[in-house]
């Protein structure tokens, strides 16, 4: 799927599939200045239904652009897609990943409570180098961290990363279905980046990964789980169109790392952001499916 154009303005998101027509764009947002400070919009070019889905999640007002998807773009495309939700909650992102810095955010995490989001997607082996010296420096300094092991399963390369990482104790390990059966061992089940094995069939595996590796395993799929191997969430609600929304799996982890640095248990802020997110994905799918 195509990232397309990307704008986002004011407080709401909206996700727009359709055209990159300039005169949609405008009239959605003239709608969204008239209306106060209301909307962010995503107004991509994908080949899908021609939606508009609210979702009341945003604070504060953003306007960015993201061109066209090409062969640069889509390597990080997660990377540019998460800043949003985690603007709007007001956690203050930071994307990095020459090894230069790990030291240096790690510190820096430490020094303001944060925390770091590890998100293998568009890796190479330097990236991986640079993964695995910041999440030494996170384990050094005590930092909470989140693995998103995207894709595992899909190649032996991904697979091999995900477990190297997995073993430096993730405070958080996310994935969907198949990427959580593949880390365990138990079967590979994997369609690129996508689940072919649902959420309910991966608790096994994340009971075991968790118990194993003393973390917390968050599951996503058709009912969210979040185990530390002796005690289950299970979180219900969302909308399966989020399975159709490049990077969506992608916001949601680096959220997870954003509700760790509360004073809440880390189980149950895991548990609370999983279930935000769902509120507010069926939030969109209920509210207003308009089509343009």
């Amino acid at each position: 799927m195509s990232t397309g154009h990307v704008y986002a303005a004011f407080s709401r998101i909206f996700l727009v599939f359709s055209s990159a027509e300039i005169g949609i764009l405008i009239t959605m947002m003239t709608w969204a200045i008239l209306r106060g400070p209301v909307a962010m919009i995503f107004f991509t070019s994908a080949e899908a239904p021609s939606i508009l889905m609210f979702i009341s999640f945003a604070l504060m007002p953003i306007i960015v652009s993201i061109h066209e998807a090409n062969a640069v773009a889509t390597r990080s495309v997660g990377e540019k897609a998460s800043p949003f939700p985690l603007l709007s909650i007001g956690a203050s992102p930071a994307m990095a990943h020459a090894i230069e810095e790990a030291k240096s955010f790690a510190n820096l995490s430490k020094a303001i409570n944060g925390a770091l989001t590890i998100n293998i997607g568009t890796f190479d082996q330097h990236w991986q180098k640079c993964a695995i010296k910041v999440a030494n420096e996170a384990k050094l300094l005590g930092i909470p961290w989140v693995l998103d092991p995207v894709g595992a399963g899909a190649s032996d390369f991904r697979s091999k990363n995900a477990r190297e990482l997995l073993s430096l104790k993730p405070t958080v390990l996310r994935g969907n279905g198949s990427e959580i059966i593949s880390i365990s061992g138990i079967s590979t089940s994997g369609k690129g980046v996508d689940s072919t094995s649902s959420s309910n069939e991966a608790l096994d595996a994340a009971i075991k990964i968790s118990k194993d590796n003393e973390i917390i395993v968050a599951i996503t799929g058709e009912i969210d789980y979040v185990t530390n191997g002796s005690k289950v969430y299970a979180i219900h609600g969302g909308n399966e169109m989020m399975t159709k929304i490049t990077a969506t799996g992608c916001a949601l982890t680096c959220l997870i790392g954003a509700a760790l640095t509360s004073d809440q248990d880390k189980i149950v802020s895991t548990a609370n952001m999983l279930g935000i997110y769902s509120v507010a994905s069926e939030k969109a799918s209920k509210l207003s499916l308009i089509h343009i």
